[in-house]
């Protein structure tokens, strides 16, 4: 809520958890954004709505497993599913695991979308 001094009374009957004034320094009014979006963040119902969502890319790789990286990195030279249990000796169902756990972090509904990001390495190799 932006207040002005004739406004004051308001925060007094009605408490919050930010007041921006027209006063305000530029400074001041990003500390005070940084805070209520600190705040906000640590609510423990948002993870349960939103996940991910909110999350820069480079937050969503380094949520990645590395057993998922290595996944990742193997499909983006072209490799099969199938290929990468053979070659890490583990079954087709647990590659396809790792690979749909990834998905999910990284926020992709599609292996169109996977591909793509695969195609710019997003910083997994």
């Amino acid at each position: 809520m932006i207040l002005d001094d004739s406004t004051q009374h308001y925060i007094q009957t009605y408490p919050l958890l930010l007041s921006i004034y027209r006063r305000d320094s530029t400074n001041v009014i990003c500390n005070k954004l940084h805070e209520a979006l600190t705040h906000f963040c640590q609510q423990p119902w948002l993870d349960l709505h939103v996940g991910n969502m909110w999350k820069c890319q480079q937050c969503r790789i380094a949520a990645l497993s590395n057993c998922e990286k290595k996944v990742l990195r193997l499909m983006s030279t072209g490799m099969s599913a199938c290929t990468i249990a053979n070659m890490l000796h583990r079954s087709q169902k647990t590659i396809s695991t790792h690979k749909r756990s990834a998905m999910r972090k990284l926020n992709l509904r599609k292996n169109a979308e996977l591909s793509r990001v695969l195609l710019n390495q997003m910083g997994l190799n």
